[in-house]
């Protein structure tokens, strides 16, 4: 770390320091110097602030990883609220919220493998930076929960249509993956090519948006939406529809129609 006056102290009696730290704006060191930087001027200079782009990355940190908690809890409340009025089923509400995380988590799994270790970092041609950076797990929960409910309504929708039709949850499931399962792929496939042809432009920052927001999607739309969705719901037959009849006679009715 290296500090030097920058500017002569003015009439106030204030002056700027330049503080340069040896290692990287966004590093962990740094950031751990910027709070021991607060703590030993706060005693000494009460009124002295600390800024500058390490001093708003630390901070940016700080109220990322400090709100991400309400700001996910929030997500999958709505998310839980809105499966449970649109098919009156608490297992079919609980069980995608549940997937939903299971794909969120494949992502972060991802992203943590290739950016912060290494894995594979040179097939993309990018040097790993040792960390994954502060907005991408909110970030990345946020747009990969919203697509993953969009794949799973569609499915859901015309699954529940089916069985509303036929009263058969085994051919409900099978008629509906029929009907969407092309609809989905196709629409991922899009989605997995725009977020590639992002994820090349050179900068780590937008290759590690764009590529995990890839594999996230293909791995949401063949393994969770094409496979697990189907398996569970076979495995749980009428039980998917299960509802206590108190809530049923609360919650509102809504009718599908393809």
């Amino acid at each position: 770390m290296d500090a030097r006056v920058v500017a002569q102290p003015a009439e106030t009696g204030r002056t700027v320091v330049r503080v340069i730290p040896a290692t990287a704006v966004d590093a962990a060191a740094t950031s751990e110097m910027v709070e021991r930087l607060r703590d030993s001027i706060g005693v000494a200079v009460p009124d002295a602030d600390v800024g500058g782009p390490a001093a708003q990355n630390h901070d940016l940190t700080e109220v990322l990883t400090g709100k991400a908690p309400l700001a996910i809890a929030l997500i999958m409340a709505v998310a839980f609220v809105l499966l449970l009025v649109v098919f009156r089923s608490l297992t079919i509400a609980l069980m995608s919220i549940l997937l939903n995380l299971l794909s969120v988590g494949a992502s972060f799994g991802f992203a943590t493998l290739v950016f912060q270790h290494g894995w594979g970092a040179s097939l993309i041609g990018v040097e790993h930076q040792g960390f994954v950076d502060a907005w991408a797990p909110l970030f990345f929960f946020a747009l990969l929960f919203g697509l993953s409910m969009d794949y799973q309504l569609f499915l859901l929708a015309a699954i529940r249509e089916r069985y509303e039709a036929t009263g058969d949850t085994q051919l409900a499931i099978k008629e509906g993956i029929a009907r969407t399962g092309r609809p989905i792929t196709n629409a991922a496939l899009i989605m997995i090519v725009v977020f590639i042809a992002f994820g090349i432009t050179g900068p780590i920052p937008p290759t590690e948006l764009g590529i995990t927001l890839a594999v996230a999607v293909a791995l949401d739309a063949t393994v969770v939406r094409m496979m697990l969705v189907p398996s569970a719901m076979g495995l749980l037959g009428e039980r998917n529809w299960w509802l206590p009849k108190w809530l049923d006679r609360a919650l509102p009715k809504i009718r599908f129609a393809h």
